[in-house]
């Protein structure tokens, strides 16, 4: 009798292992992602410095209309 939920113990704390590990391992590879893309978004994408351009753009474009209307 004691064999066995000795058995069973060690089985849930294989499992309890390898759940923690897999939890961690992918904590690990998240966090290796972000710095990653922090290195890499250094200098923005063609993209977004088009949409950062063209933002800008159009802020400027309701500030000046704002000041149209206004006076």
């Amino acid at each position: 009798m004691l064999g066995g939920i000795k058995e069973m113990i060690e089985d849930i704390s294989f499992f309890g292992y390898f759940i923690f590990f897999f939890i961690f391992g992918r904590v690990i590879l998240q966090i290796v992602r972000g710095v990653i893309r922090v290195f890499l978004k250094k200098k923005g994408t063609p993209i977004e410095d088009e949409y950062h351009r063209l933002y800008e753009e159009s802020m400027e474009w309701m500030y000046k209309s704002e000041l149209k209307t206004s006076k």
